[in-house]
């Protein structure tokens, strides 16, 4: 396993400037901005990988007007998909 696919508990991110647990959690579950963190769900734990914790933070601090990235559109693809199906 690569140094990039090593999993992290979101308790202990590899990140210079290591986030609260919480804020890490919400990175995951909420997103910022429209830009969710990646995780993996292991026996009731979430970990990331540094590959895709730096994947969030360079969407983070992209230019405006980019492209969202694939999982946001998934998600609002699958969003509105669901409109739809309610007749909303």
């Amino acid at each position: 396993m690569s140094e990039s696919e090593k999993l992290y508990p979101l308790s202990k991110l590899p990140i210079a400037t290591r986030p609260h647990v919480a804020t890490a959690w919400r990175w995951a579950t909420r997103g910022v901005r429209g830009v969710k963190l990646a995780t993996v769900l292991i026996g009731g734990r979430r970990y990331a990988t540094r590959r895709a914790v730096e994947q969030f933070l360079n969407e983070l601090n992209a230019p405006p007007g980019r492209a969202p990235s694939p999982a946001v559109a998934d998600d609002a693809e699958e969003a509105r998909r669901e409109l739809e199906r309610r007749g909303v």
